[in-house]
């Protein structure tokens, strides 16, 4: 089931709703899916608690987030995070971190934003299109092998959020 405020009419969704007050019985779902929505929530201690809420026992959420990237569905983009806010958020809604990984580590970061700032710059013009991604095909390879090779968490693009709600 989905939810968006916002919805794309050509993906409409299932509940158009805020998602800080699902119109949900508590305890629905054994599972929820948060995917790249918490940096653009006004309040994401209330959108975690809500996801808390609507969580059966021993229910798990799976949430991802950039944790560096540039702005993006402005005015609705507020938040970035690290591990330690995201642990928070959890803590504070009763929720057990289960798993919490980056989505690459300083070099592929590096890499992805020098494509990201270019793309906005030339690769969104039909003219420099094709020339942009023939330059950032290959950086963008090199930045996610040596990200490998010396992987540094220090600068990710965003995280993976695995948690569990507590019963008891």
């Amino acid at each position: 089931m989905g939810v968006d405020l916002r919805p794309d009419p050509d993906y409409p969704p299932h509940i158009v709703a805020d998602s800080l007050a699902l119109p949900v019985r508590s305890g629905s779902f054994d599972t929820v899916l948060c995917t790249q929505v918490l940096e653009h929530v006004r309040d994401p201690f209330e959108l975690v608690r809500e996801v808390a809420r609507v969580l059966r026992g021993e229910g798990h959420a799976v949430f991802t987030m950039p944790a560096t990237w540039p702005l993006h569905e402005e005015p609705f983009d507020y938040f970035r995070y690290t591990r330690y806010g995201l642990v928070e958020l959890a803590r504070q809604a009763g929720l057990d971190v289960i798993e919490l990984s980056e989505r690459g580590g300083s070099i592929a970061a590096l890499g992805q934003l020098i494509a990201a700032v270019g793309y906005d710059a030339a690769g969104k013009h039909a003219a420099t299109r094709i020339p942009f991604k023939l330059l950032s095909t290959p950086l963008l390879v090199a930045a996610e092998v040596l990200d490998r090779i010396f992987f540094s968490r220090g600068l990710s693009l965003g995280y993976v959020l695995v948690v569990r709600k507590r019963t008891g």
